[in-house]
């Protein structure tokens, strides 16, 4: 290569980085190709088969994106659009799921109504119980209060546990 040459494609790698990093990443896959970690990202507006094409034209070690004299994909670029679909439905429905119920009892608020306390897998106990007695016991002392919830939810979620 010439020195032009070289130039020129630094220039056009630029580019690239500089269009990936201004676009809002959807998601992002770690693939080990050829003993190098990469990462192929799907960006917002793009399909997986585009992400797939622009990825391995970023990396020309793994490959044309389209089979010589043709514009039909290659079968490693259909194979990352095929992961990219599959991690993004894989994303799309945990989004759609609802929160596992870890623990669920009744408490009398200050006024006298019965309310129930839940706590939900991957939240903080302490702070959905903190949360709970400022906005419905909050004559109790907030320590004590905490301390009770907390007793409690450990409670259900041991006998949750026998029962399984």
């Amino acid at each position: 290569f010439s020195t032009r040459h070289v130039s020129v494609l630094l220039l056009a790698l630029a580019a690239m980085v500089v269009a990936v990093v201004g676009q809002d990443v959807m998601l992002s896959v770690s693939l080990s190709a050829n003993g190098e970690d990469l990462s192929m990202t799907l960006l917002r507006g793009e399909s997986p088969l585009q992400a797939a094409y622009r990825f391995v034209q970023e990396h020309p070690a793994l490959g044309a994106a389209v089979e010589p004299g043709t514009d039909q994909a290659t079968p490693m670029t259909i194979q990352l659009a095929e992961i990219l679909l599959q991690r993004l439905q894989e994303q799309e429905t945990q989004k759609a799921q609802p929160p596992e119920l870890m623990a669920s009892f009744p408490v009398v608020r200050d006024d006298g109504a019965a309310v129930n306390f839940e706590h939900y897998k991957g939240n903080d106990v302490a702070l959905e119980a903190q949360e709970f007695c400022q906005v419905n016991i909050p004559a109790l002392e907030l320590g004590q209060c905490v301390g009770q919830l907390l007793n409690g939810a450990q409670q259900v979620m041991l006998q949750r546990e026998r029962e399984e």
